[in-house]
């Protein structure tokens, strides 16, 4: 490996992973090897931050290092918004082999797809069918190791649980442990390393054996998101009756002065009328989820010590956000600032590039600040010199613009924007006000949590 060759960039993302699932961050969470590892590896930040507790908001600051009010991106349907600079415009300018193995939600600019040599998508149901949310069924630079046959099967359970994926619901299954995302995705990235190790490209043309260039690739694992499933196996290293419920508040949104977005939050995910067994069985399907998730970042691990990557290879690891996971007595996430919700774990490792090893770090750090610390730790590029907008595209909007900011009785409530089906609540003085965006129009597409 040439000397003054760029590091490696392998960034891992969990989604709705809180940090309080894991053992190295609270005696409530469970034993996470291969991420106790890499934290081994590498600097652990204890306070971790999303700037957002939802999916595509969280991810395209992460990849943009731009808050969501900059970007405009501040619901899940809001993906990454044309001409945005991001993380792979960047690694494809420096000469970067690209990647992203997993759950996209956040890229659908043909343009931006386009900046990745290699592409696979799956989410919580399998692979992608539709465009629902950005998700794009094609493929580029690779196909399917799993065979898609085995992918299909193994997420049958889950697909049928995306209507009903709200709080209290999970199931144990039995399907071939290959074709669950935690573990196809693994199998691909293994793929991946050992071409990317062996010089090969990924552009259709099939040349083997090349000049061996510096790949960055994100690898995202969809769980431990809702539908809540888990295979057997795992199931039966997380007994319900081994783990650590947080303390049961009851009363709390019953306050007054309770805020009244928290309020509609938790009219949708609580868990009223459930157990304290039925409670028990989601969040250990969730935290056997999550070391689904840890093993399959073994596995990663283990590949580029195997090919001899590592020490040119830097590792992060966080999650676009949290999981309520039985806090406030409510199971998934919304659109509040809860500590659930937006602290997250975050390591980075690279021990032969100068970043600490063991070393456990207590500063408030946010998930926003990775991009231009990657890039720092490369040496290749200040951050803060690329231009925020790609010459020649739609410079990307500060957010939606108000048209309308009157009490005029000619916007009824019937054109305000809903949250599953409840009006937004605001906070507003003594007289009647209405706002309408340009972004939503007289209604908008339903929100998505």
């Amino acid at each position: 490996m040439a000397s003054n060759q760029l590091p490696n960039v392998v960034f891992i993302i969990a989604d709705q992973m809180k940090w309080s699932a894991l053992r190295m961050y609270s005696n409530i969470g469970i034993e996470t090897p291969a991420l106790e590892r890499l934290a081994h590896e590498g600097v652990r930040f204890e306070n971790g931050i999303t700037p957002h507790p939802l999916c595509v908001p969280a991810r395209v600051s992460m990849m943009t290092s731009r808050f969501a009010h900059s970007t405009g991106a501040r619901r899940n349907e809001t993906l990454m918004p044309p001409g945005e600079l991001h993380a792979f415009r960047i690694w494809k300018d420096l000469g970067y082999t690209t990647g992203l193995i997993g759950k996209n939600h956040c890229f659908i600019q043909r343009s931006d797809l386009e900046t990745l040599d290699v592409r696979l998508e799956i989410s919580h149901g399998g692979l992608p069918k539709d465009d629902y949310l950005g998700e794009d069924p094609s493929v580029q630079g690779m196909e399917w190791v799993t065979p898609v046959e085995v992918i299909e099967e193994s997420h049958s359970s889950r697909s049928n649980m995306r209507g009903g994926s709200g709080a209290g619901n999970y199931i144990v299954s039995d399907h071939h442990l290959d074709g669950y995302s935690s573990s196809a995705i693994p199998t691909q990235v293994e793929s991946f390393l050992e071409r990317a190790a062996n010089g090969d490209t990924f552009d259709g043309n099939g040349e083997t054996g090349g000049q061996e260039k510096p790949f960055a690739i994100q690898v995202s694992f969809p769980d431990p998101h809702a539908p809540n499933e888990v295979p057997r196996k795992y199931a039966e290293m997380i007994p319900p009756d081994s783990i650590s419920l947080p303390p049961l508040r009851k009363g709390e949104f019953e306050d007054p002065k309770a805020p009244e977005r928290n309020k509609v939050v938790y009219e949708m995910l609580n868990l009223e009328g459930k157990s304290e067994d039925e409670v028990r069985n989601i969040v250990a399907t969730y935290l056997a989820m999550t070391r689904f998730v840890d093993d399959g970042i073994g596995r990663i691990l283990d590949k580029l010590d195997e090919l001899g990557l590592r020490e040119n290879t830097i590792v992060v690891f966080t999650a676009d956000h949290g999981d309520f996971a039985g806090e406030h007595n409510m199971f998934g996430k919304g659109g509040v600032y809860y500590d659930s919700l937006v602290r997250v774990p975050y390591i980075v490792s690279w021990p032969d590039g100068g970043v600490l090893q063991s070393a456990v770090n207590d500063s408030p750090v946010s998930t926003i600040d990775l991009l231009p610390t990657i890039l720092h730790l490369s040496g290749v590029a200040d951050f803060n010199s690329y231009p925020l907008d790609e010459p020649g595209q739609e410079t990307s909007s500060p957010g939606p613009r108000v048209l309308i900011d009157t009490n005029s009785e000619l916007i009824t409530s019937e054109s305000l924007r809903r949250l599953q089906g409840k009006l937004l609540p605001t906070v507003t003085d003594s007289s009647e006000r209405i706002a309408a965006f340009s972004e939503y129009g007289t209604g908008g597409p339903d929100f998505t949590l």
